[in-house]
């Protein structure tokens, strides 16, 4: 049978993960995401693009969840900022 929203027994609960995640669960899980992106990220991307993802790293660094995260990861960007002339490039730099 399909579960419905809201339709959540006490013992499923119990067995999902904690919410929020801890640092080193939010830390994977996020380079996942991000690794995916720029395995994902055109080989030649219009400017568009290139603008877009550079706007994404900035508000990703702006939001993250984990505030020394979130310095730790604006401080390497201004020391090194993001390639993202093709996927190589951005792959390597991440």
């Amino acid at each position: 049978s399909t579960k419905q929203p809201g339709n959540v027994k006490k013992a499923d609960l119990s067995a999902a993960a904690p919410c929020p995640p801890d640092r080193d669960e939010l830390g994977r899980h996020s380079w996942t995401l991000l690794h995916t992106m720029a395995a994902y990220f055109p080989n030649k991307p219009a400017l568009a693009h290139r603008n877009a993802v550079l706007e994404f790293f900035k508000a990703f660094g702006t939001l993250y969840p984990c505030s020394h995260c979130a310095e730790d990861f604006r401080d390497a960007m201004a020391q090194n900022p993001p390639r993202v002339e093709s996927r190589a490039d951005l792959s390597i730099w991440l």
